[in-house]
């Protein structure tokens, strides 16, 4: 293997001088040495070896990824986190980094924060990290340049969201414009943050408008969408149940547009459904999903750029970023008739 030592004697200068000039360092070299040690690391094929750069400028160039809430398997199924990395990835590129995504699943801190130790990334990105998990305490014990997405706010760990509870808001304020009064809401995982927030939302904008969701109405559903036609089912089932009901996301409301077909209701006609996230298939189910919009492009930008500036060791960067949420009206909401 050519190393550096070969291209020094090729070219006839010092091992110093080969390595100012081959990285390109801000350190006075002629044109005439710089042309010979370019011509001898062309001759005898030398690459550098870029992690042994890396080692001495303490800076792998990478950033690392941790979707907490899902498995190795089902990162690519996601839309939620296939969204939150599109902005990742093109902040990343802007900046000339790579992404390294880490599938290993967290088991606990003892067992798994060691694989994080390593430094093979200049900082990690943790996206949803259940909120009945160490994940985020652990990994900030770390001393590792760590930014959060949709998470627990942690004293020294800057994060970006969507704001969820003006997001739930939205919701209920269009229905509400509707005439709508008897509404449901069918949440989704209680570990996520985004639940607790939503529901405050709803909760909030519903008291506001001196309205009430009885007990029987306020259910529970994965945010997978597993097991939420059953839930849905049992709420709109005989005559007194709601003219509206608030998904936890659009893969929630897809089931409850499956609950009400099944019972023979009619959606927008009996029955209005807003989703929530504004996946691929609000707009290609029937009737399309009124939904409420998460910029989750934007929000992984703003992730990376936020986690580029904590690497850089800057102080003044925001303890929280919320970005806005956008109500988007289809076919599945109308007024009350």
């Amino acid at each position: 293997m050519v190393t550096i030592h070969d291209v020094a004697r090729a070219s006839g200068v010092a091992i110093s001088t080969v390595s100012n000039v081959l990285t390109n360092a801000n350190r006075p070299v002629s044109a005439g040495v710089r042309e010979k040690v370019l011509r001898a690391a062309q001759e005898l094929n030398y690459y550098p070896n870029t992690t042994a750069q890396a080692l001495v400028r303490r800076r792998m160039g990478a950033i690392g990824v941790v979707a907490a809430i899902v498995s190795a398997s089902e990162i690519v199924k996601s839309d939620y986190i296939s969204g939150i990395m599109q902005g990742v990835l093109a902040v990343a590129e802007e900046a000339q980094q790579n992404v390294t995504l880490y599938t290993h699943h967290w088991r606990g801190a003892r067992e798994s924060s060691a694989v994080f130790r390593d430094r093979r990334t200049d900082g990690l990105l943790l996206i949803v990290p259940p909120t009945d998990s160490d994940i985020v305490a652990a990994l900030s014990s770390l001393s590792v340049p760590l930014v959060t997405v949709s998470a627990l706010e942690v004293e020294g760990v800057p994060s970006v969201d969507v704001d969820d509870r003006l997001g739930a808001a939205l919701a209920v304020e269009h229905l509400a414009a509707l005439g709508h009064r008897r509404i449901a809401h069918v949440h989704g995982n209680e570990n996520h943050v985004s639940t607790r927030n939503r529901l405050a939302g709803v909760m909030e904008a519903m008291s506001a408008r001196g309205l009430e969701i009885p007990g029987r109405w306020i259910r529970f559903a994965d945010y997978g969408g597993e097991g939420a036609k059953e839930v849905c089912v049992e709420i709109l089932s005989g005559d007194d149940r709601p003219t509206a009901l608030l998904a936890a996301n659009d893969a929630v409301a897809v089931a409850a547009l499956r609950a009400a077909e099944s019972l023979g209701l009619r959606v927008p006609q009996d029955l209005s459904i807003v989703g929530y996230d504004d996946a691929p298939m609000a707009a290609l189910v029937h009737p399309s999903l009124t939904t409420i919009r998460q910029p989750l492009i934007a929000m992984g930008a703003a992730a990376a750029r936020t986690l580029a500036r904590v690497i850089e060791g800057e102080t003044a960067v925001e303890a929280r970023q919320l970005l806005k949420p956008e109500l988007i009206v289809r076919e599945s909401t109308a007024r009350v008739g």
